[in-house]
């Protein structure tokens, strides 16, 4: 699902809310799976949780995903498909605001979270690296995972995309 909306219209409280880092004035949220068990999203969000002294490699290893580490050659894996392996050794504060979109979007690789929350994903990315981000998100939807995300430019998967426009008002939807 593709969330829309004018800048200010509530994409990011709605989807902070979502991943519950936001609380909400009214209603329940329940998110459930198969097994009936709470649903813990992976939420990328506009700033990329990144550390600048860390180096790429650091920012991985040291940053749990969903409460869970990865084995070295995961994360060595993860950082290659984003195109980050001739940088593993720097420092993030010496990447451009793409490469350090990536670190964001390694973690994302390495998450097992059955949905995926995206707050604008295709920030300071590239045209080839926003190809390749919206194959992977594709691919992830075709193997049963969920996506909500929110982009102001179209965005073009190859599975069905929902779309949900916010009004400015959010009372237009009580």
């Amino acid at each position: 699902m593709q969330v829309t909306g004018e800048n200010g219209a509530g994409k990011t409280s709605l989807l902070r809310a979502l991943c519950g880092l936001l609380p909400y004035q009214e209603g329940t949220l329940e998110w459930q799976t198969d097994n009936q068990m709470p649903l813990i999203p992976t939420y990328l969000g506009h700033l990329p949780a990144v550390k600048a002294e860390l180096t790429v490699l650091e920012n991985i290893r040291y940053h749990p995903i969903n409460s869970q580490f990865h084995s070295e050659q995961a994360i060595e894996q993860a950082i290659v498909e984003v195109g980050l392996a001739p940088h593993i050794d720097r420092m993030a504060k010496h990447l451009s605001a793409g490469q350090v979109r990536r670190i964001a979007l390694a973690r994302l690789r390495l998450s097992n979270a059955k949905c995926w929350i995206l707050d604008e994903p295709f920030t300071a990315l590239d045209v080839v690296a926003c190809d390749w981000l919206c194959n992977i998100i594709s691919a992830y939807v075709r193997q049963g995972g969920a996506v909500i995300l929110t982009s102001h430019q179209p965005v073009e998967l190859d599975v069905p995309i929902k779309e949900m426009p916010l009004k400015q008002n959010m009372s237009d939807y009580v």
